[in-house]
């Protein structure tokens, strides 16, 4: 079966009067390279009716919101331009997640290490003007 991660854009030429044989084996070793070519031949065993509920169940967690927002969109709203609306704003929100969560666990690893974040620390003047000159008198 094909893998979502092998999904690519495969060029073959358009199938015309004089290049069946070529277009025929070319597309037979792509159907092979893609695990496909059980169904041509008629070998591959169809799918449990429950699959499709099984799979559900153990989908990763950002797919959550993504089936409830498909849910909730009424008939109407049920556009390509609204479901793409949709799918990039929980997209955005799914990668600032992921973002913040990345920041929270590098804060939390650099606090079991004893090290302080140096955001903390620029941020004030007034230690900044200390660490070049401890005499300086702050104005």
């Amino acid at each position: 079966m094909i893998k979502e991660n092998e999904m690519t854009v495969v060029s073959l030429p358009k199938l015309g009067d004089f290049n069946y044989n070529s277009w025929k084996s070319d597309m037979k070793v792509l159907l092979i390279e893609k695990g496909c070519w059980e169904f041509i031949i008629g070998t591959a065993k169809p799918c449990p009716d429950d699959v499709s509920d099984r799979d559900k169940q153990f989908l990763p967690p950002e797919y959550d919101n993504l089936v409830q927002i498909l849910y909730r969109l009424k008939d109407a709203e049920f556009t390509i331009a609204e479901v793409t609306k949709q799918l990039i704003t929980e997209s955005g929100r799914i990668e600032l997640k992921v973002k913040d969560e990345n920041d929270y666990q590098s804060a939390a690893n650099d606090k079991l290490q004893g090290l302080r974040s140096l955001k903390i620390i620029n941020r004030s003047t007034r230690i900044r003007r200390q660490c070049r000159d401890p005499t300086a008198v702050e104005t």
